[in-house]
């Protein structure tokens, strides 16, 4: 178990921290950085990689990618721009609901984007603006074999045209000479690459006779392959396992494709889950059962996932200054006033008193970037550090009251 310690009392001896701080998140941009390193080298040399945006928001952290060499991937319009004013690298826009207003505002990103409409009517949008690199995406309705919510290639799914379109999916590449990217993305926290697999066998027979049509017409051939993202983060402890499975497969199965065209992954909960550790100071411990339960300054404000789907999170916990006695098991609540309220159950910690720190580990992915304002409880402040330099700064600052009034006026 990890010691953090040093690290809040650090950003204590630097001044970081104050009275109102009752929660506080710390990224680990070193660990972000070289997970970033490490991944690209998993891939074909022919790959352009970009992260989710939506997985993790902050300005800060958006920059480091860009650093780093890796894109963005953008599920609306102000996300895309949000990564363009703080980075320099590839944008790729998926969403299935773009309206042409929005639209207009990224004509000044053409030269590095690539934008991938989610149907045909989608389609007819996008073209009539001067984007080079329009995608189309397509459902091969693989399974991905995990929890339906996260399945976004069901036969119902309102993402992507399915394959039994073939035909039309065919007509269009043959009409649209700037539709030269193919998008697919099956499902998200995938712990196996079997459906990237069974997918890319149907889009590679699909390819085929999109090619042969487009050179018929005297079209160029398609620029991008762009792989959805999907795969869950590997612990620390089986580092890139899920990655250089994917990468194998996609090197040795599929290294056809990646002579002809170039391959973009959009991967996000892989980078960030392990980045991110909030502490959070317990409000209260309530003893009126046999297991008693923590009353935390944080809960389904910041992991309404955990709240709403039955997903097992990632996170382990420990207890900042723990009292010494035996481990007895809790049940760790939230500050919102609804019964959901649960972070988890039967979490087993040393004794628990109010005023104490909880620490909550692996936050990094799809938890304050799906902040509830139920209850306007305040966004937490944000310290980013790297172990490596030992430098701590601060990357947001704690919402204020005064910008809740603001929000909700």
């Amino acid at each position: 178990m990890k010691d953090f310690r040093p690290l809040f009392e650090q950003a204590h001896s630097e001044n970081l921290l104050n009275e109102d701080d009752d929660a506080i998140l710390f990224y680990n941009l070193g660990t972000l950085r070289k997970l970033l390193h490490d991944f690209s080298g998993c891939f074909p040399s022919n790959h352009t990689p970009t992260v989710a945006v939506k997985t993790c928001p902050l300005t800060a952290v958006l920059a480091e990618i860009g650093k780093c060499g890796f894109g963005h991937e953008a599920a609306s319009v102000p996300e895309a721009l949000l990564a363009a004013k703080h980075s320099s690298q590839t944008i790729i826009y998926d969403g299935p609901a773009k309206k042409s207003n929005d639209l207009k505002k990224l004509i000044s990103l053409e030269n590095r984007l690539i934008i991938n409409a989610n149907s045909f009517h989608d389609l007819e949008k996008i073209r009539a603006f001067p984007f080079r690199n329009i995608g189309l995406r397509v459902n091969p309705q693989v399974r991905p074999k995990v929890e339906k919510r996260f399945d976004v290639s069901q036969s119902g799914s309102q993402f992507g045209i399915p394959l039994s379109f073939k035909k039309e999916i065919i007509e269009a590449y043959t009409e649209v000479e700037q539709l030269n990217t193919i998008h697919f993305h099956i499902g998200s926290g995938m712990t196996s690459i079997e459906p990237f697999e069974k997918a890319l066998v149907q889009v590679d027979t699909l390819i085929e006779e999109i090619e042969s049509n487009r050179k018929d017409k005297g079209l160029q051939p398609l620029s991008y392959i762009d792989i959805g993202g999907g795969l869950l983060a590997d612990e620390p402890s089986r580092r890139l396992d899920r990655a250089q499975k994917l990468g194998s497969l996609l090197q040795q199965r599929f290294s056809h494709l990646w002579d002809k065209y170039t391959l973009a992954t959009e991967m996000g909960q892989y980078f960030h889950t392990y980045c991110a550790s909030l502490i959070t100071q317990v409000s209260d411990v309530l003893h009126h059962r046999d297991r008693p339960i923590i009353i935390a300054h944080t809960g389904a404000n910041m992991f309404p996932r955990q709240a709403y789907t039955n997903s097992p999170p990632p996170f382990t916990y420990s207890i900042l200054n723990s009292s010494n006695g035996p481990k007895q098991a809790y049940d760790i609540a939230g500050p919102l006033c609804f019964a959901g309220d649960r972070v988890e159950e039967n979490v087993m910690l040393q004794p628990v008193q109010a005023g104490d720190w909880l620490v909550i580990d692996a936050v990094g992915a799809n938890t304050f970037s799906l902040y509830s304002m139920h209850c306007s409880w305040p966004f937490p402040k944000v310290i980013g550090y790297d172990p490596e330099t030992n430098k701590m700064s601060l990357l947001k600052d704690r919402m204020s009251i005064e910008s809740i009034l603001s929000f909700w006026s």
